[in-house]
């Protein structure tokens, strides 16, 4: 694309890119055209910012109008290199019609008075002369000059047309004002674009010629519609909106940055998507910034050194900055400024600012290494001699590689202590990271090393534990390496490395090397040995755990924040190994949480291990109150691991409540905050979510998360989620697919290595439940019991109600007659003391219908306690069953009204309130469909209408078959 807003094909032809908003420009100037047919000659300026389309405009006018024949057209441009050639301009205008004129005519234009003109025209038909012709003084040349145009305009009304008026040679502008005021009663028009302002436009010599102008037209930016209608046109096709939109917005409307993105996306063979407007290495960038060069070339230094300095600025650029970072007086750089405003490339109002984005990108790329960095040195040092914020010089010293004096490293040091206490701890990162480039000294490097990975464990764990790993040997202290090992925070040793095991192996050993350890000492040793076994590096024997617990004297929760700590962590070693009872385990937790007022940073601590103990041991009660604190201190942090991980936690707590719906509503955004702001967090959230596909035997769900957890094992931090997330879910797929020998195969692999690995607790993972499922569809009910039974025994070990009451259920559906279900009374009567109202309702669900089985007249009862129970928690799965065994309640009371299925579900939700509309926007039917439906029910029902549908369905049978089979 030419810069006056032409595309130029792969053959060299110039194609006319579509003229849009411009028909007002174009109608003045057709008229000025057509005054001048009349005799009435008259110039037309055209005056605009650097890019508002002056070139393109006057091209296509001139275009349109050659093409009548009823006018001649002459054009010439200004260029900034010709300015010194004398009447280079005029040649321009009128060789080209000279040179292909034949001799008769050339004669015609040049008698009388236009005669002085031909030698500077070469159209002197005598002999050459050997020397240089003779100068024409102004007063003879610039009226033949005239007399020539006259000439030319008696055969066919004359349109000149000068674009670039700023950079035309001294002489030809004089003779254009000239012109400009001698065009009465000649029919000639002059059109002449410049720009508005800005040192060469300023000339007087450009001035004088604009003043002469009967009418100026000042072209405005275009809008969306144009951009729209612009890209489709370039690219052929209709593009997404959302790249027009942005495309408009990233050159404010300006033709030549708005053509020049077009261009360049349609020529690097990208599709126009939104993407290719927001990547850092776009094409347009570069494209535009030669452009732009090319432009700011041609203006004197002082505005091109000032262009330069407010981008490197930024929101800091006011003038009197601007004018010290260049070295330039501050008249200097406010006309500077000024001659930018005026081009439309940046706006001044108390801080100067470029208006396109495009713009701004376009500069920097077309900027040089060394004059960029050297200018964010010295923005870097301006700033700060002024008093500026911290993180505002460090800025700049991020571009700046070659090594700083000691006032550089004091900043970026404040810089990234600030942007921790903000929130900010990648921009935090990035401080320190330049700051290590100015370190020699191994011990200060240490130092930076671990603080850097106190920041990256914020959004890099990896990098985090890497870098603690570097940094503890170099440290010259016990007491230093050790407060460094419990940097590594508890989400951070899910992967002990060997570099991991002797850091901590040698921090553990730094510390009981000397005197016993008091205060603050400690502390610090408590917390190495929360890391120490946290990373399992410690035996998690019977005896191991609870003489430390004895040792700690725990009865109030822990006297210290690292007793706490490291109680926690026993705690969940305890749990795990069935240790403790659950009555122990939630007292002592209990007295922990009481005692540990929630905080975000907790995330970082054992504690982190205390939500989910606390729900195993069916003692959660506070627990979502104190996470909720905690994560409203998160959000105000804006720490992101943080906020993940208490996520996470809530999702235990709302699942040991049996809220499904909630459990996976909060995993889920915290699946959303980390696939964008922490990646290495993602696997944890999405393993959190796993019961939520499994419970509601929600397969979509399923699959879902075994493919975005397939592809985070295949990674080094994978192994931590393979027993318990994966292989429960390929489990439940295959099972739903009908494979039951490859799905009992998956969960009894998950079984085998949560017991290798100490995690023998029932309440950390159901995978018995799924297998006595398995062998009762598979036809052994042998093997189921055996299953069954063993689950019984090591949750009445444990004692929780939740999971206790969840194997008397196991076990009473594999038992027969009586008994089975006098343990389903059983589970019943231990789930009601139990917060988990999903699993007493599974348990009602299994008790209604062994009673239904069985004739007994209790079930109808015992289904509507379950149906309330799960209609009111929103466990819409349940609740269906419920309804459907409701109804089989009435072929056992003999009652012989039959509803369709289709009748049920719509008499169903009329009795719940909704109206016709919600209930065929639910079932997706037409409202008239529903109409029909009810009114077959109120006939099968004998009821009048809606007020008598609740109290009539629960006698109502649904016809043969249940189409419920999903076990409980």
């Amino acid at each position: 694309m030419t810069p006056d807003g032409h595309v130029v094909s792969s053959s060299g032809r110039r194609e006319a890119m579509r003229l849009c908003e411009r028909e007002g420009e174009v109608a003045a100037i057709r008229a000025a055209v057509r005054a001048a047919h009349a005799g009435h000659g008259s110039l037309t300026a055209v005056v605009g910012p650097l890019g508002i389309g002056r070139t393109a405009l006057l091209r296509s006018v001139a275009d349109q109008l050659e093409e009548t024949a009823d006018t001649r057209v002459v054009l010439a441009s200004g260029a900034p290199l010709e300015r010194e050639f004398a009447h280079g301009v005029t040649r321009q205008l009128f060789e080209p019609a000279i040179w292909s004129a034949d001799p008769e005519r050339r004669s015609r234009w040049f008698a009388g008075a236009a005669a002085p003109a031909a030698p500077l025209l070469d159209a002197d038909p005598g002999p050459p002369d050997p020397g240089p012709p003779e100068p024409v003084p102004p007063a003879t040349l610039w009226p033949a000059l005239r007399a020539l145009a006259a000439n030319l305009a008696a055969e066919r009304p004359l349109l000149v047309v000068v674009d670039d008026l700023q950079w035309v040679d001294t002489e030809s502008l004089r003779w254009l004002g000239y012109l400009a005021r001698r065009l009465a009663g000649v029919p000639v028009t002059v059109v002449a674009a410049a720009w508005d302002v800005g040192c060469w436009s300023e000339r007087p010599d450009v001035q004088d010629v604009l003043a002469a102008a009967t009418r100026t037209l000042r072209p405005r930016p275009l809008g969306v519609d144009a951009a729209r209608t612009l890209a489709r046109d370039r690219f052929g096709a209709p593009v997404e909106e959302e790249f027009v939109t942005r495309a408009h917005a990233a050159s404010g409307g300006n033709p030549m940055f708005l053509t020049g993105i077009l261009d360049a996306v349609a020529s690097s063979g990208a599709p126009a998507t939104a993407d290719q407007l927001t990547a850092e290495d776009s094409p347009w960038s570069g494209l535009l910034g030669d452009r732009l060069t090319t432009w700011l070339d041609a203006v004197v230094a002082p505005v091109r050194d000032v262009g330069r300095a407010v981008l490197v600025l930024g929101e800091e650029a006011t003038p009197e900055l601007v004018a010290d970072l260049v070295g330039l007086d501050q008249l200097t750089c406010d006309r500077s400024l000024h001659v930018l405003g005026q081009l439309g490339l940046v706006d001044v109002d108390g801080t100067c600012s470029f208006r396109h984005p495009c713009a701004s990108a376009a500069v920097d790329r077309a900027m040089g290494v060394a004059e960029r960095e050297r200018l964010r040195q010295g923005a870097a040092l301006l700033l700060h001699q002024r008093g500026r914020p911290p993180e505002r010089v460090a800025e700049h010293l991020l571009a700046v590689t070659t090594p700083q004096h000691a006032w550089a490293t004091r900043v970026l040091r404040e810089a990234a202590d600030t942007a921790l206490r903000r929130g900010a701890p990648r921009k935090a990162a990035d401080y320190l990271r330049r700051l290590l480039l100015d370190v020699d000294d191994g011990v200060v490097r240490a130092r930076l090393l671990v603080e850097l990975a106190l920041a990256e464990r914020e959004f890099d764990r990896a990098a985090a534990r890497r870098h603690l790993t570097q940094a503890v040997p170099l440290l010259p202290h016990p007491r230093e390496r050790a407060v460094a090992a419990t940097r590594l925070a508890p989400e951070l040793l899910d992967e002990v490395t060997p570099a991991v095991r002797e850091l901590l192996g040698r921090a553990e050993a730094d510390l009981r090397s000397g005197e016993p350890l008091t205060g603050q000492d400690l502390e610090i040793a408590l917390r190495v040995e929360c890391r120490v076994r946290r990373a399992g590096l410690a035996p998690d024997t019977e005896d191991s755990v609870l003489d430390r617990l004895r040792d700690l004297d725990v009865v109030p929760g822990g006297r210290t924040p690292a007793e706490r700590e490291l109680v926690s962590v026993l705690l969940h070693q305890a749990t795990g190994g069935l240790l403790l009872s659950s009555d122990a385990v939630g007292r002592i937790g209990r007295a922990v949480l009481a005692g540990e007022p929630a905080a975000a940073r907790h995330v970082h601590t054992g504690l982190v291990l205390l939500p989910p103990t606390l729900v195993a041991a069916d003692a959660a009660e506070d627990v979502g109150t104190w996470l909720d604190i905690a994560l409203d201190q998160a959000r105000r942090q804006n720490s992101v691991v943080a906020r993940v991980l208490v996520s996470v936690g809530l999702v235990s707590v709302r699942l040991g409540a049996g809220d499904v719906t909630g459990a996976r509503t909060c995993g889920l955004d915290a699946v959303a905050l980390a696939e964008s702001e922490w990646p290495d967090g993602l696997p944890l959230c999405l393993a959190a979510l796993v019961p939520t596909a499994l419970l509601p035997r929600d397969a979509r769900m399923a699959r879902w998360l075994l493919d975005r957890l397939e592809r985070h094992a295949t990674g080094s931090e994978g192994a931590a989620y393979h027993h318990d997330a994966l292989l429960p879910l390929r489990g439940f797929l295959r099972s739903h697919a009908g494979d039951l020998p490859g799905a009992l195969h998956h969960v009894q692999e998950c079984g085998q290595l949560l017991a290798r690995a100490g995690r023998r607790n029932p309440a950390l993972s159901p995978w018995r439940h799924w297998a006595t499922s398995l062998h009762l569809r598979m036809g052994d009910p042998a093997a189921a019991r055996a299953v069954a039974a063993e689950e019984y025994d090591l949750a009445v070990r444990w004692g929780a109600p939740a999971t206790l009451g969840a194997a008397l259920r196991l076990l009473g559906t594999v038992t027969d007659g009586r008994r089975g279900i006098e343990l389903l009374r059983e589970s019943r009567r231990v789930l009601a003391g139990s917060g988990n109202r999903l699993e007493l309702g599974r348990t009602l669900a299994e008790l209604g219908r062994a009673l239904l089985r069985a004739g007994d007249p209790a079930a109808e009862p015992v289904l509507r306690e379950g149906h309330d129970l799960t209609a009111d928690r929103g466990i819409d799965w349940l609740t269906d069953r419920f309804r459907f065994d409701l109804a089989a309640c009435s072929r056992a009371s003999g009652v012989d009204l039959v509803l369709t299925r289709a009748e049920l579900r719509v008499a169903v939700l009329a009795a719940e309130g909704r109206t016709n509309k919600e209930i065929a926007d639910t079932l997706t039917v037409s409202v008239r469909a529903v109409e029909k439906h009810l009114t077959r029910v109120y006939r099968k029902l004998a009821v009048d209408g809606r007020s008598g549908l609740a109290a009539a369905l629960v006698p109502v049978s649904t016809g043969p078959g249940d189409p419920s089979t999903r076990a409980c």
